[in-house]
């Protein structure tokens, strides 16, 4: 099983690291089950190079937009704060969403990341599953989504305004996409979300180390 995540400057380091651990997870899960399948999170970007995080660490895709990955979910997600990224990474996340709208069925959004699925058109002719949609993405597209929500839980484009009901929405996609049960470990993660946030705040890091738990990153040239 392959979980896309778009890689731009200005990208969220929370969820990436709730991804990373929740892939772990879920992969021993499917291993106790004697289920062969394996969870990967495929980090996508327009270029080879590292992509500069929020909080200044860098991280390398695993693959290009042109390669066109087989993917089973994508993970949109968008910088904690407005104008952190770079208005070319944004088009080119924006035109790799709309040439392969019809590959992909099973969407998670948070933060910017929910603007980019709706301004790709990918809410039209989908149920969206709206869960606390970050106030200024909803002031632009609330018509669109009253539109196409639907409140059942088994929606094709999900979205979130935090890391932990972020969280929430993904053991869901992944309890239909694969009988997975991992409800149980949310209550633990939840508490580390803010702690790691506190962490990578700009005004906190100073000259620390940019290599956080849960994430591959490098230092500057």
């Amino acid at each position: 099983m392959q979980i896309g995540v778009p890689l731009v400057s200005g990208t969220d380091p929370v969820p990436l690291a709730f991804l990373d651990r929740l892939a772990a997870q879920a992969s021993a899960e499917f291993a106790l089950r004697g289920d062969p399948r394996q969870v990967r999170i495929v980090r996508l970007a327009a270029e080879p190079d590292a992509v500069r995080l929020w909080g200044g660490a860098r991280v390398r895709p695993d693959a290009l937009y042109r390669e066109r990955p087989g993917l089973d979910v994508l993970v949109a997600i968008g910088p904690p704060e407005p104008g952190a990224t770079d208005p070319r990474d944004e088009e080119a996340v924006l035109a790799y969403i709309k040439a392969s709208r019809n590959d992909l069925q099973h969407l998670v959004a948070t933060g910017a990341g929910v603007a980019w699925l709706l301004e790709a058109g990918l809410a039209v002719g989908r149920r969206v599953v709206v869960n606390h949609l970050p106030p200024a993405v909803r002031a632009r597209y609330d018509a669109a989504l009253s539109a196409h929500t639907d409140p059942a839980r088994d929606g094709d484009l999900w979205t979130a305004s935090d890391p932990p009901r972020f969280l929430l929405l993904l053991l869901e996609v992944l309890r239909m996409l694969g009988g997975l049960e991992l409800q149980e470990h949310v209550e633990m993660r939840v508490p580390w979300v803010g702690t790691l946030r506190r962490a990578l705040e700009p005004e906190a890091r100073g000259d620390a180390d940019d290599e956080e738990e849960g994430l591959a990153v490098e230092e500057d040239a």
